[in-house]
């Protein structure tokens, strides 16, 4: 490699060390990646290295400007030095700096048949309070007539997702045991495993997730406690059922995290409409209608104040539980519960996201005075015809 060709590389350097701010690459931002790219048909010919910073300024002003300068790179210099960028982005996601490449243009999948687009969209704020301030957390005093049953998973169930990133099935399928303390760090932690009878969506899935604060503080972890001593201490029992499967024998648990989307949000269920006898839905009641506000909403709303606050892609993946490629080993279990730590500590979803109004005891003995609450059935599994 030539003095030139060097000194190309490092001008390259000099424009990705104005974003990174002292810090290392793994910071970059996508869009921060995509920027970079797309200052480069702003450069001014003979930029180099030792001039850099002097032509910066006027290269973001023709940026912002939006009109490239008259003495800009040839069509054939910018396309080399973009091939550069592009390699670079390249490398460093081969060497596991950065979480994928950024700069790679691939035609995008076709969408199979039925499939939607931007199928689920982040909470905003006002969503986000309007959820933790129905009448789940009014005690039920205020909920429809057709709501006449609750559990105990219909009240946890928001703020562990808001303020963990869990998906359903991991929620709905906690054991006692699985909400651990770790003595090095001084925090509560939840370790989503596939023990037992739990199923996990990929190996990434594996992970550990310390408590934050504002769960912590509402009695998330008295309940656990409550639930250690149950003859079967799952957090929340009326999501399991059991059955015998193909062989006769003991019956094992499996846990049914569709009772949740039934509950929460779909309207059109037909086992919504007959324990109901309506259509309608939490979300629903509380004015949120829009068809891409979900359950799996509250994923992307756990990303979004993290990713405003800096936190990298890999920082995020860890404790969401995302599987990406060369990424695979920065998961599960060897992950660092104080690095997840820094990540959760760095969560704040403002007023709309405070639970100190919460309290499980004033839900729980609310319920006394209704009927006894029915234990949710499991299907029944077709029987199969017999031949001849």
């Amino acid at each position: 490699m030539t003095s030139q060709i060097i000194d190309r590389h490092k001008v390259l350097v000099c424009l990705l060390n104005t974003f990174l701010e002292g810090k290392t690459i793994d910071h970059l931002r996508p869009d921060q990646w995509q920027e970079a790219y797309s200052l480069l048909s702003y450069f001014p010919k003979g930029v180099n290295k030792d001039n850099f910073t002097a032509h910066f300024p006027n290269i973001k002003q023709g940026f912002s400007d939006t009109t490239p300068p008259s003495n800009s790179l040839s069509k054939n210099t910018l396309g080399t030095a973009q091939s550069r960028l592009k390699r670079m982005c390249q490398f460093a996601s081969g060497q596991d700096w950065i979480i994928k490449d950024y700069l790679s243009i691939k035609r995008p999948a076709k969408p199979s048949k039925g499939e939607k687009k931007n199928k689920y969209v982040q909470l905003a704020e006002n969503d986000i309070a309007k959820l933790l301030k129905g009448y789940l957390y009014d005690y039920v005093k205020n909920a429809p007539d057709y709501r006449d049953a609750h559990h105990s998973w219909q009240f946890w169930f928001l703020p562990i997702a808001l303020y963990t990133g869990m998906r359903r099935t991991e929620i709905a399928q906690l054991h006692a045991s699985d909400v651990k303390y770790d003595d090095e760090n001084k925090v509560w932690y939840i370790h989503v495993n596939d023990e037992e009878s739990r199923k996990n969506k990929t190996d990434a899935s594996d992970r550990l997730i310390p408590i934050h604060k504002q769960l912590s503080d509402c009695g998330f972890l008295k309940f656990v406690a409550e639930r250690h001593n149950d003859e079967f201490p799952v957090l929340f029992p009326h999501l399991w059922f059991f059955h015998a499967g193909r062989n006769k024998g003991k019956k094992r648990p499996t846990v049914n995290a569709d009772i949740i989307g039934d509950w929460f949000i779909r309207k059109d269920s037909e086992r919504v409409k007959k324990s109901n006898g309506t259509e309608g839905n939490y979300f629903f009641d509380v004015g949120l209608n829009e068809d891409k506000k979900v359950l799996h909403s509250t994923r992307h709303t756990f990303v979004g104040p993290l990713r405003k606050q800096g936190v990298t892609d890999i920082a995020m993946a860890n404790v969401v539980g995302h599987e990406n490629g060369l990424m695979t080993e920065h998961y599960g279990k060897e992950q660092s519960i104080r690095d997840n730590l820094a990540v959760i500590s760095k969560l704040d979803y403002g007023d709309a996201g405070n639970l100190s109004h919460l309290n499980f005891n004033l839900f729980r003995d609310n319920l006394t005075d209704k009927k006894k609450q029915p234990r949710i059935k499991a299907r029944a599994r077709p029987k199969r015809k017999k031949v001849g």
